[in-house]
């Protein structure tokens, strides 16, 4: 599988090599040996069934949303699916909790509404990618987010975990909109 950049926490590097492996072991031994089936956990996941089962087979990566969704179903932690350290290559690090919020949000309200992000491009005079980016929390310096608080950190040492909103107002509005369905899922 072609080694890609991922969004991580600070001090790792790279996701481990047997990710799917360990996804699967996770699975199969959840609530005591009784396990999950693909179904299951991909529709936690928000992902189809397929898609797990490339994860699984080490021939997909998951997105931050999936990965944070089987991670938090199957009591999983950083440490143990990344490498903690440099990369060669350096990683790019996860958005704070509050752009992952944010991202997570405008995701779950185009899905609300139905929308593809084609549609949602044509709406908004903007590249699907971008707004793939935007849903991904990977556009860092975006003209289209607007801190409106500094925030502070949530640990001593760790950088401050601005508020930010979309400038757009039908992006803002899917946030608003998706909000509460991104939050209840993530709990």
């Amino acid at each position: 599988m072609k080694k890609v950049r991922m969004l991580l926490p600070r001090d790792f590097c790279a996701l481990r090599e047997n990710l799917g492996d360990i996804i699967r072991e996770r699975r199969l031994a959840y609530e005591n040996g009784t396990g999950l089936s693909q179904q299951e956990l991909a529709d936690i996941a928000g992902i189809r069934r397929e898609s797990l089962s490339r994860i699984e087979s080490g021939r997909r990566w998951p997105s931050y949303d999936a990965l944070y969704q089987i991670m938090g179903v199957l009591s999983l932690e950083w440490h143990d699916i990344a490498h903690k350290g440099v990369s060669e290559r350096p990683a790019r690090l996860y958005a704070s909790e509050r752009r992952q919020d944010l991202g997570s949000a405008l995701r779950a309200g185009r899905l609300k509404e139905g929308l593809t992000l084609q549609e949602l491009a044509r709406r908004t005079g903007l590249s699907a990618s971008q707004l793939s980016r935007l849903e991904r929390s990977q556009s860092v310096r975006s003209g289209l987010l607007k801190m409106i608080d500094p925030g502070k950190p949530v640990r001593p040492g760790e950088p401050p975990d601005p508020v930010f909103q979309f400038v757009h107002p039908e992006l803002a509005r899917l946030v608003k909109s998706g909000m509460m369905i991104s939050k209840g899922h993530r709990t």
